[in-house]
């Protein structure tokens, strides 16, 4: 677990004179200011990364009120939920140093990023932001990765670093060493880090297995970054992340007990994930803060069954399979200050190329010989490969009237999406309904926050947004079969819109009980509402005959009524000279109109809203000896009623049911001594589920959180 989300020193503004901000001392627990330009944003810094030692992005944010983990302790088995949404990978977007990240395939994790590489995460919760469209209703997480200046001590212009780590539960191993060069004074800037990671099965609480849950990972960064000082700078970024190994089909899953031979229902899966990124920067003046970012991201599948494996239908993927995400992005911003009628005026507009393309194929043996199947060679019939292209601009404009800010903004997304025809004419056959050809769709999201700075330490926030996300390729090309009856594609899809608001208040004190203390309390109102929602045809949403066979050529995917999701989150963070505090908890509400199984049954929750949750840390700080050390606990509620309990008939097709409440808690110690002698050296221990709880998130779809953990990692600069 780690600290929660931060919030630093606020004392400078990039848009806002200092007289306009809530000024904070700089302590320990606030890492990232808080002004009418990121309101809204849970932050963590490099010293909370540290402190986790997290193996996976997704462990680093399960503690940031709001933000969930969705699946399996596995690695390469969860995704990230915000506020609920996060069930389609497109309600929850990524962007690495500015580079669009998508991946989404069956049962299977969404991101693939080494935490090592990483200097902050940022969390913008709610679709408030005009820099991003089409989807990311539930947020977009932002990672940035190290630069030399994060690395090199003070005065040094060359440096190293070599770290090793590990970790009990599942004998896990770290080894990463860095290169860098650079500086404040230096016109360059550059960082070479390599990382290895190796771990062994996992246990849960009881002393189970988690069999097939190792990992053997690399991973590498290159950076570049030259400061011509004259304005122009420019950085170019690759990542690359590579694992390998023998894991369940569905990484979502849990146990997988030993039964029979388990080993041919796994499969032999290689991921390879890495991104490119080139910036370009020009600042002159007030008119002209220029940023041109350019980027590819690919990521690279491939699942292989056992030689002793049955032939596997189409329906698992067959016994190979090949999916490779790749995402294009292009965007040139200006922000330019300017006053109108003495009015402070920040002015930020840009345009975005955004294009995604999907390969998929898969080998499938029990239709080998027959043509209609292409002997077995095709494209899985309900992952369809294609491609989405979008065109957007956006124009923002933050004015500042004494203590208001006011920042109205405006987007517009034109979305294409093409096709690829299925190989097997089983699948590509326009009787049946399937139809591979373009269709696009276009859009405006208005959005307008608001800022008050009732007095030094004291403001309000106010957020309402519009936006809309378009059907994406899974859900417009997916068919069936001919005789399936819900045979063809979804053409008749309409977007999906939301129409969400986000208020708040922001306070701090000073002197709660020493002279020289500071508390900050942050809390969050929200409440989403979505209509259109797209959503597979289940149930009573299957049109049949007086005799109660399917109609012919149904759309496999429709438009639901739609669902709202609202709630409460709050953040307090306390700091004085010897103890640091925090405390985040979450409070959500949601409902369906009707389920997705039935249109006209009883109004159920949204099956993938978590419970309730609260994350606590308490912290000592021994300036003597350069050591921090705490607790910290995570206390979730149970899950009260879900849409299984109110429409029986959907435990088919539900992930979640009602869930136990639980308290997981754990320590940490960090010493980084000063003393010349040992400068440059750091040690991390930390130890997760202390009292070995037994336990089930929410979000984990049944499978067992993991079990004791004991971590240690020690870091030496020179």
């Amino acid at each position: 677990m780690i600290t929660g989300p931060v919030i630093a020193d606020i004392s400078e503004s990039n848009s806002l004179d200092n007289d306009q901000v809530i000024v904070l001392p700089q302590v320990s627990v606030i890492a990232s200011k808080v002004d009418a330009s990121n309101v809204g944003k849970s932050t963590l810094t490099s010293e909370q990364i540290d402190r986790r030692q997290a193996t996976t992005v997704q462990e680093l944010l399960d503690d940031l009120p709001g933000t969930s983990l969705s699946g399996s302790p596995r690695v390469g088995g969860h995704t990230i939920s915000i506020w609920g949404f996060g069930a389609d990978v497109e309600d929850v977007q990524v962007r690495l140093d500015g580079a669009p990240k998508m991946f989404q395939k069956y049962r299977q994790g969404s991101l693939f990023i080494e935490p090592e590489l990483l200097k902050a995460v940022e969390v913008n919760k709610g679709p408030h932001s005009a820099l991003y469209g089409n989807g990311a209703f539930g947020g977009v997480i932002n990672l940035e990765t190290k630069d030399a200046d994060d690395l090199l001590k003070p005065n040094q212009t060359v440096g190293a670093m070599v770290k090793y780590g590990f970790g009990t539960n599942n004998n896990m191993e770290l080894y990463s060493g860095s290169v860098y060069a650079g500086g404040k004074d230096n016109p360059f800037d550059v960082v070479v880090n390599i990382n290895k990671r190796r771990a062994g099965n996992m246990e849960d609480g009881e002393g189970n297995t988690f069999n097939y849950s190792g990992m053997n990972s690399k991973s590498g960064l290159i950076k570049l970054g030259y400061d011509f000082q004259n304005g122009h700078d420019i950085n170019l970024t690759y990542i690359l992340n590579k694992d390998g190994g023998t894991v369940p089909f569905a990484a979502k899953r849990g146990l997988f007990e030993l039964r029979g031979d388990l080993r041919s229902k796994t499969v032999w899966r290689e991921t390879d994930d890495e991104t490119v990124v080139f910036k370009h920067h020009y600042i002159s003046g007030d008119w002209f803060d220029t940023s041109f970012t350019l980027s590819m991201a690919n990521t690279d599948q491939y699942d292989k069954r056992p030689e002793n494996a049955t032939k596997f239908k189409g329906a698992n993927m067959g016994n190979k399979n090949w999916t490779d995400y790749k995402t294009w992005f292009a965007e040139l911003k200006n922000v330019q200050t300017f006053n109108v009628m003495r009015v402070p005026n920040t002015l930020t507009y840009g345009v975005q190329f955004h294009k995604e393309e999907r390969d998929v194929m898969m080998v499938n043996l029990s239709k080998e010989g027959r043509g209609e199947y292409n002997n077995g060679y095709y494209q899985p019939y309900y992952m369809p490969g294609g491609t989405q292209t979008f065109w957007s601009a956006f124009i923002q404009d933050e004015i500042v009237i004494d203590r208001l800010t006011i920042t109205p903004s405006l987007r517009y997304d034109h979305i294409t999406n093409k096709g690829v025809p299925n190989l097997a004419p089983q699948f590509n056959n326009p009787e049946a309904g399937h139809d591979y050809s373009k269709k696009s769709y276009a859009g405006f999201s208005p959005r307008l926050g608001l800022y008050y700075r009732l007095n030094q330490n004291t403001a309000l926030f106010g957020d309402i947004s519009h936006s809309f996300r378009a059907p994406v390729v899974d859900e417009l090309y997916h068919v069936q079969s001919q005789r399936a009856g819900v045979s063809a594609v979804s053409r008749s899809l309409k977007p999906e819109t939301i129409n969400a608001i986000r208020v708040g208040f922001l306070k701090s004190f000073d002197g709660v009980v020493t002279s020289d203390d500071n508390l900050l309390v942050r809390t969050t109102l929200f409440h989403q509402e979505v209509k259109d929602n797209i959503h597979s045809r289940l149930g009573e949403y299957t049109k049949r005959d007086s005799t109660g066979s399917k109609l012919p050529k149904q759309d496999y995917y429709l438009n639901h009524k739609g669902y709202y999701v609202q709630g409460i989150e709050a953040e307090l963070f306390y700091d004085a000279p010897r103890v640091f505090a925090s405390l985040n908890f979450s409070i959500m509400d949601s409902e369906y109109k009707g389920t997705p199984r039935d249109p006209n049954g009883v109004d159920a929750p949204v099956n993938e809203v978590p419970p309730q949750e609260a994350n606590m840390v308490l912290g000592y700080k021994w300036l003597e000896q350069d050591v921090r050390l705490g607790w910290r606990g995570k206390f979730v509620k149970n899950s009260g009623d879900t849409v299984i309990e109110l429409d029986p008939d959907y435990h088919l097709y539900a992930l979640y049911g009602r869930s136990k409440g639980y308290a997981v808690h754990g320590l940490f110690m960090e010493w980084e001594p000063k003393a010349n002698h040992l400068n440059g050296l750091k040690a991390v221990v930390s130890v997760d589920n202390l009292f070995n709880k037994s336990y089930e998130p929410y979000l984990a779809a049944r499978v067992p959180g993991m079990g004791r953990n004991v971590k240690a990692t020690v870091s030496w600069k020179f």
